[in-house]
């Protein structure tokens, strides 16, 4: 009996193994779309105006092709993703959500379309009178003010930043009449147009220092 026991011990013991950390990792790539000319988003808020298209249900399964097993391949869910923003008229994609399945992988959102308006360039306008026709205040809790019947808006602050938005390019002068508006000290004011590229500020105001992103050009000016 006690040989048996012993027996059972040492089975026991040499079967149990030290299992080491495993550290796993695995990204889905947005860029195929995103170079596509299709915005994407995981957020259902976005800063800009849009019309909504319609939801988006994607799926590509696994299965056999030739006697072969073939993985969901997600280059061509993006093909069909982007056939149908193309179909529908669609540039834009929020509330994007994955979902990984024992068999499948969903892609699921809204198509939108993005409102575009017209560009004018930034242009100094020293000897054009500023008119700050509201204080800044509050609406629907975002910041907003308006300047030569021009509205902007706060849509994000941070400590380091305060980007609004706005209809149109401001001129210098009136950006520089906002930053003087809001009071702001050791902060970036980003400007972006309202539905044109809201990923990246066409200009920047900081200190005494006008970047002008789409040249790559940095100009002092005077307070």
């Amino acid at each position: 009996m006690k040989k048996l026991v012993y027996a059972l011990l040492i089975f026991i013991l040499s079967s149990c193994t030290t299992l080491t950390p495993v550290s796993y990792v695995k990204t889905l790539d947005y860029r195929p779309l995103i170079e596509n000319g299709l915005f994407v988003t995981e957020s259902n808020s976005v800063s800009f105006e849009y019309t909504s298209i319609g939801s988006l249900f994607a799926q590509e399964t696994d299965g056999w092709i030739n006697g072969q097993f073939v993985t969901p391949r997600i280059k061509n869910m993006y093909n069909n993703i982007l056939l149908e923003a193309q179909r529908l008229g669609a540039n834009g994609l929020i509330n994007m959500s994955v979902k990984r399945l024992d068999h499948s992988i969903v892609i699921q959102g809204m198509f939108i379309k993005r409102v575009k308006y017209g560009d004018v360039k930034i242009i100094e306008e020293q000897s054009v009178p500023i008119a700050n026709d509201s204080l800044t205040g509050i609406k629907d809790d975002i910041r907003v003010g308006k300047i030569n019947g021009t509205e902007y808006s706060v849509f994000r602050e941070t400590e380091y930043e305060i980007c609004l938005s706005t209809s149109r390019k401001l001129t210098v002068s009136e950006m520089k009449g906002i930053k003087k508006e809001l009071v702001v000290s050791k902060k970036v004011l980003q400007f972006y147009i309202l539905g044109i590229d809201n990923d990246n500020p066409y200009a920047s105001l900081y200190e005494t220092q006008l970047i002008e992103h789409g040249k790559g050009k940095i100009t002092e000016f005077n307070e």
